[in-house]
């Protein structure tokens, strides 16, 4: 189960009558730019500021060059320009909204160029594509999502904190995948646990959910528990999101709001968003 985000990226693609060669420009949330590259006519890259920004851009490019000869003769693009409207570091998509905006001005399938390029199961990609929460899965390989309503009744209960602790997503795939994990088994019981999150009707009941899920993921992945390494003395529970153990944490607990935001500061932990704030 997976909910988009408020937050997004935007992007803007200029064009020329004869350009024979095109520029990247992004730009942070506070409007500061932080990757310019050059590509030649047929995508590959010239220079970037950002070496490993660029190279993904030059795959993703050559992708649709694979997939679609003759693609970069029919372009006509001076520049393209994207602009984030959140802190690049809290990890809620820049990765996967490129993907997507991408696939849909090339009109090729997101999932497939997700597949080729960055890898992982696609779930992000589906929430860039929507704007409701979704139950995903992947079937024989292929991505499948269904959207469905999400507003919980003890929604003041959750609150997302951001831990500073920026993870790659593509070493948590490569740990992941090293596992070789009897994946039926987990997947029935993360599958079990996702109708039970759903099901909750109170903060006690989701508390109890998150804390069995934790468990199964840490399990699984040998990985400790990020109540463990840093809140084991909170009064709820605490579920890492994104890359394990970074990022940001959903956090649960009956107490009211404003103590468990007091806790959290007092930790250290400035960036706390609730739910409504977080979520469409």
């Amino acid at each position: 189960m997976a909910c988009p985000t408020r937050f997004g990226q935007e992007f803007t693609f200029h064009q020329a009558s004869q350009a024979q060669a095109f520029s990247w420009h992004a730009f942070d949330h506070q409007g500061e730019q932080w990757l310019e590259a050059q590509f030649d006519q047929q995508g590959y890259l010239q220079t970037s500021t950002d070496n490993a920004a660029g190279q993904l851009l030059e795959k993703i490019f050559q992708y649709f060059a694979r997939l679609k000869p003759g693609f970069w003769e029919k372009q006509t693009l001076a520049s393209v320009v994207s602009h984030l409207d959140f802190p690049r570091l809290w990890g809620l998509g820049s990765s996967s909204t490129l993907i997507a905006a991408l696939a849909q001005w090339a009109g090729v399938d997101a999932f497939e160029l997700l597949d080729a390029t960055l890898g992982g199961s696609g779930y992000d990609i589906a929430c860039a594509q929507t704007n409701s929460p979704i139950l995903y899965q992947r079937r024989q390989n292929r991505a499948a999502y269904v959207e469905l309503p999400y507003a919980p009744a003890f929604a003041d209960h959750l609150l997302f904190v951001y831990l500073g602790k920026k993870q790659d997503s593509r070493t948590g795939i490569g740990h992941y995948r090293q596992m070789g994990l009897e994946k039926d088994e987990w997947i029935n019981k993360i599958s079990y646990l996702t109708i039970r999150f759903l099901q909750s009707q109170t903060a006690a009941q989701l508390a109890e959910v998150m804390a069995l899920h934790e468990d199964y993921i840490s399990e699984a992945l040998q990985l400790p528990k990020v109540k463990d390494l840093y809140f084991p003395d909170f009064e709820g529970a605490v579920k890492s999101l994104g890359a394990w153990g970074g990022d940001f944490i959903l956090a649960c607990s009956p107490l009211p709001s404003s103590v468990v935001k007091t806790y959290f500061q007092e930790k250290g932990f400035e960036t706390i968003l609730t739910f409504d704030e977080l979520f469409f």
